[in-house]
């Protein structure tokens, strides 16, 4: 790059090439799926008021190290995905060839590139490349249709703000490149437009107004649909057969967050979730497992049983199937498909034959194959206090720095707060390498555990800070703020805020990094508000059958309707900020 506001054409780019690399170097990755959660991860940071632009301004140093987040790596990609459909991928292709013979040896600016794909293209992709480089938030578009005369379907587009965001900015409309899938006789129908108002028409070329309309081909759009309970049951029973994998994950990612906004109700979410599980990828039962996983946190304690049997019930089958034990013919999706099962499973819900069988395996773990050591090694340091010492005292001599870290993460996620504030004190052990023993620190399993973390960072905060490198990070130290915002309680809002503000504003990059970190906890105190009551209803109609009867399937009562939205930190790969997902910046290094 010419300067520092162009980062995102070296990193984005990265972005954008190393899921198209890797997808046509092995498919059976389908690294071309990484690219919606890149998308979907972009979105979230995007959804607060003080998002910057992907081409930030840099005015003083600070903006150097704030430019390394999930703006400029995964919506500089999902960008870049964007505008290649949109002129089509062998001419996108070109141009990016052209762009690199050009400029080769030498330094380059937005300008520069998105003059070449306009030339090679020829079609001026200028005016609308910059309305997503030099302004920040994305879109969130609501679709409708016409019937009278010849059908069409309407748009209009609006910056997407979730609850508990303040007021922001007036933003001028996107160039929008939008791309829908409809119903046509049955089959599927594309048509596309470039949405350059608050609200357009699409002409479509049938006689019939369409069942089902999805406003987001293969979900390569950088933007939300506001989609409406009739929306998604239509695209859920009608249009689903139709319809990519890519898409299918794209609508859920946006039924959940709808849901965590109260804009649908969470019954309609959560019934999207065995859509997903026969989609055998660990992209899409990673998306699908992170939704109920997730609300893990803010489940009433009274309701804690009723939710651990629901999560026994509908996944502990295909959990107690995978087992813990890989074969040799695993592929990476079976891998980790496995784990995620294991973990939402095992973890979350408890099973004690899974639990068990960790305890088992644990013996040998050292042994075992890479893709499962941690997991059991943190199910049965949990489960075994006498295991936990063994590790604590261990992991100062294994030689080996990956399974150290295995040992350091098993460690750090107990449950109990005891054993926790012992494995926490290792990050003030000189002996130790703080950049091994720092992200213990994050590991807390639950609220009472989040707070054993606060408390030591609070009481060692001079000590810890010392200990971290100084120099040569794009990863400020005011990040540990979070620590203190994913509180996110109402009734601490006030104290969290004036000892974020006191104690990491003063820190390199740490003004912006501690308003978004308030941001993000106001509006997960307002999502917390809305899922909670959401929750109550849903597990109160869950019966926990008696002992002695039998049955892998919870029986449900049909009332207890909510709105809900909650911010957790399922440990699941949840997609977007909706129920359940853990809400983050990308930290980048």
């Amino acid at each position: 790059m010419a300067y520092w506001d162009d980062i995102w054409l070296n990193e984005g780019f990265a972005n954008w090439m190393e899921t198209k690399t890797s997808s046509t170097f092995d498919p059976s990755l389908h690294d071309e799926y990484e690219a919606l959660d890149q998308r979907n991860g972009a979105l979230n940071a995007d959804s607060l008021v003080t998002a910057r632009q992907i081409r930030q301004p840099i005015l003083v140093t600070d903006d150097i190290l704030n430019a390394f987040d999930g703006i400029t790596y995964d919506k500089g990609a999902s960008v870049l995905r964007m505008f290649e459909r949109y002129v089509g991928a062998d001419v996108f292709q070109r141009g990016v060839r052209e762009h690199l013979a050009a400029k080769a040896h030498g330094n380059a600016t937005s300008g520069d590139f998105v003059a070449t794909i306009s030339k090679v293209s020829g079609k001026d992709v200028t005016a609308a490349f910059a309305t997503f480089l030099d302004q920040a938030g994305a879109p969130e578009i609501v679709v409708g249709q016409t019937c009278t005369g010849t059908p069409a379907v309407t748009l209009e587009q609006h910056r997407y703000l979730p609850a508990g965001a303040s007021a922001a900015t007036a933003t001028q409309p996107w160039l929008l490149p939008v791309c829908v899938v409809y119903e046509n006789k049955g089959k599927r129908a594309e048509a596309c437009t470039l949405l350059g108002e608050a609200t357009g028409k699409l002409t479509i070329n049938q006689s019939a107004c369409p069942r089902w309309v999805m406003p987001n081909a293969n979900a390569t759009g950088y933007y939300r649909v506001a989609y409406t309970a009739a929306q998604l049951t239509s695209l859920r029973d009608e249009a689903w057969p139709e319809l990519t994998w890519n898409e299918r994950r794209a609508i859920f990612n946006e039924v959940a967050v709808a849901a965590g906004q109260g804009k649908v109700p969470l019954m309609l979410a959560l019934s999207f979730v065995p859509k997903l599980l026969v989609g055998n990828d660990r992209f899409t039962l990673g998306a699908a497992l992170g939704l109920p996983t997730g609300f893990n946190r803010w489940v009433p304690a009274d309701l804690q049983p009723k939710y651990e049997f629901w999560l026994r019930s509908t996944f502990g089958p295909g959990a107690l199937a995978a087992g813990l034990s890989p074969k040799d013919t695993d592929s990476l999706d079976v891998e980790e498909t496995r784990n995620d099962l294991v973990d939402a499973v095992a973890w979350t819900a408890r099973e004690p034959k899974l639990v068990e069988q960790a305890v088992a395996l644990a013996d040998g773990w050292r042994d075992l194959p890479q893709a499962v050591r941690g997991l059991v090694l943190t199910i049965a340091v949990d489960a075994k206090p006498e295991l936990f010492a063994k590790i604590l005292r261990d992991v100062r001599t294994e030689p080996d720095r990956v399974r150290r870290g295995e040992m350091f993460g098993a460690i750090a996620q107990t449950r109990d707060v005891k054993r926790q504030a012992a494995a926490l004190a290792l990050i003030l052990d000189p002996t130790l390498d703080v950049r091994e023993t720092i992200n213990m620190i994050w590991s807390g399993s639950e609220e009472d555990n989040s707070a054993v973390a606060r408390r030591f960072f609070k009481d060692h905060k001079a000590e810890i800070l010392a200990r971290l490198p100084q120099a040569g990070s794009t990863n400020p130290v005011a990040n540990y703020a979070d620590l203190f915002t994913g509180t996110c309680q109402a009734a601490q809002r006030d104290e969290v805020i004036a000892y974020v503000r006191k104690e990491f504003s003063q820190l390199p990059g740490g003004v912006r990094v501690v308003d978004q970190a308030i941001e993000e906890m106001n509006q997960c105190i307002a999502m917390r508000a809305v899922i909670e009551p959401e929750l109550r209803g849903w597990l109160t109609g869950v019966k926990i059958p008696k002992p002695g009867k039998t049955g892998d399937k919870p029986e449900t009562k049909t009332k207890g309707k909510g709105k809900g939205k909650g911010k957790g930190d399922g440990k699941g790969k949840g997609e977007g900020k909706g129920p359940g997902k853990k809400a983050g910046k990308s930290r980048n290094n």
